[in-house]
């Protein structure tokens, strides 16, 4: 069987005659896009390259609706079945949904009377520093009282020493 012979029209110029194992090459180096026109000799007329079959074929025909298929997070086909497998791949959905659910709301709760516990050792723990943070301020009271006697004592001193 002869191959047709093809003329590519790209970018205001004429290229040609080539291959159709060319214009493929082409395409899958995105150098022949589906805009592009093509004219196939002894044709009346240009097409667009997206027009020929053997250059971008089209989809595959639409599956049985009857049929299911299901797909991981990276589209990758992990089973394809009736709508009865799918069903079985629902509830299994659901039911790690609603465990996710309670895991949540348990640790959540765990986590709720963790801090409640916290709260009360805390409570006990204000009762016995009370009394510490009271001698800790007579202690700094104390201080400063001296400091305020020792100043005094010194003021009186330089005084003695220097009436003027």
């Amino acid at each position: 069987m002869a191959q047709n012979i093809y003329y590519i029209h790209k970018n205001g110029k004429q290229v040609g005659p080539v291959s159709i194992d060319i214009l493929q090459n082409m395409v899958k180096a995105n150098e022949l896009t589906q805009t592009d026109l093509v004219w196939i000799k002894n044709s009346p007329s240009w097409v667009k390259a997206g027009s020929l079959q053997e250059l971008f074929p089209t989809a595959p025909p639409l599956p049985d609706p009857d049929q299911a298929v299901v797909y991981q997070h990276n589209e990758t086909l992990i089973s394809s079945g009736n709508k009865e497998d799918l069903k079985w791949y629902s509830i299994g959905g659901a039911g790690l949904f609603i465990g996710l659910i309670l895991l949540v709301f348990t640790s959540r709760n765990f986590s709720l009377v963790k801090t409640r516990n916290l709260q009360e050792e805390f409570k006990n723990l204000g009762s016995e520093i009370k009394p510490i943070i009271g001698e800790t301020k007579n202690k700094i009271n104390d201080s400063l009282n001296f400091v305020k006697d020792l100043e005094n004592k010194t003021m009186k001193d330089i005084k003695k020493r220097n009436p003027n």
